[in-house]
C-alpha cells in the first residue's frame, strides 16, 4: 500500500514539472529561460528541473520558428500558479474554467533546424562552438511556451511567417511577416515563458577531417545517420604496424 501511495505521489509531482502541448513536452521550472539559448540543463530524478544560461549565439540570419496559438488548461493553470510562486514577476493569468472563452498560451519552435546550425558553425560563433564541443552538457532552448499579452497574440494571428532574429541590442525577438512584408516585431520576456524544450548537439566530420555541429535533436533522442554526440578522435597509427 506505502508503495502505491509513493507511485502515486511522485507522479503527481512528475506531472507538475512538465506538460505537453502540440506533441511538445514543455519542462517548468522557475530557471529563467530564452528561445535560443545556450546553457545546462539538469533534472532532478524528473522532479526538479533546471537550466542555467552560458550563452547567446551571434545570430546575423533570421531562423524561421513555427508558432500555434492554444487555449488555456487546468493544468497549465495549475502550473502557472505554481511558477508565480518563485517569481513574482510573472504575468498573472486569470483563469476560469466556467468561462466559455479562456485565455490563451503561445508555443514557439523552432522550425529552421539547419538555418540554426549554420550560423553555430560560422566563423562569428567560433567561441559558442568551442563550449558547445568542450562541454558535452551544453543543449539549446528550441521551444518555449508562453503566455503574451491579448494584443501580442492578436499580432500573430495576423501574420503568416514568423522568425527568431537578433535586434541590434543583441534581444532575441519574433519578427512577423504577412506575405513577404515585415509586419513588426514581438518580444518574448523571461517574465512570460511558462515552460521551454531542451535539444542537444549531434557531431558530424567533414570531408576535411573538421568537426562540426550536424544536429540538434530533443533532448535524450539518439543522433541518426553519420552524426554522433561526442566527437570520434582519431587513432593514431602504430610505428609497429607500420
Amino acid at each position: 500500500m506505502k508503495k502505491v501511495v509513493l507511485l502515486m505521489f511522485f507522479s503527481i509531482l512528475y506531472s507538475c514539472q512538465s506538460v505537453k502541448v502540440k506533441d511538445t513536452t514543455y519542462s517548468i521550472s522557475k530557471s529563467t529561460t530564452e528561445l535560443g539559448a545556450l546553457g545546462e540543463a539538469t533534472s532532478l530524478a524528473g522532479l526538479k528541473n533546471e537550466f542555467q544560461i552560458t550563452a547567446y549565439p551571434e545570430l546575423t540570419e533570421k531562423i524561421k520558428v513555427q508558432i500555434a496559438i492554444v487555449p488555456f488548461t487546468k493544468k497549465i493553470n495549475t502550473i502557472t500558479l505554481a511558477k508565480a510562486k518563485y517569481n513574482q514577476k510573472q504575468t498573472a493569468v486569470t483563469y476560469i474554467d466556467s468561462l466559455p472563452i479562456k485565455p490563451e498560451v503561445v508555443s514557439i519552435k523552432i522550425a529552421d533546424i539547419n538555418q540554426l546550425i549554420s550560423e553555430l558553425n560560422s566563423d562569428k560563433n567560433t567561441q559558442i562552438k568551442n563550449l558547445i564541443q568542450n562541454s558535452e552538457r551544453t543543449s539549446i532552448i528550441t521551444s518555449v511556451l508562453a503566455h503574451l499579452s491579448s494584443a501580442e497574440i492578436e499580432k500573430i494571428r495576423q501574420a503568416d511567417t514568423y522568425y527568431l532574429v537578433q535586434t541590434d541590442d543583441a534581444n532575441y525577438q519574433i519578427a512577423l511577416y504577412n506575405q513577404g512584408k515585415k509586419t513588426g516585431l514581438v518580444a518574448i520576456l523571461a517574465n512570460t515563458i511558462l515552460g521551454y524544450e531542451v535539444s542537444s548537439f549531434c557531431w558530424t566530420e567533414t570531408n576535411r577531417g573538421k568537426w562540426q555541429i550536424g544536429d540538434i535533436v530533443t533532448k535524450g533522442t539518439s543522433c541518426k545517420g553519420v552524426t554522433y554526440k561526442r566527437i570520434k578522435e582519431k587513432k593514431e597509427k602504430s610505428l609497429y604496424k607500420m
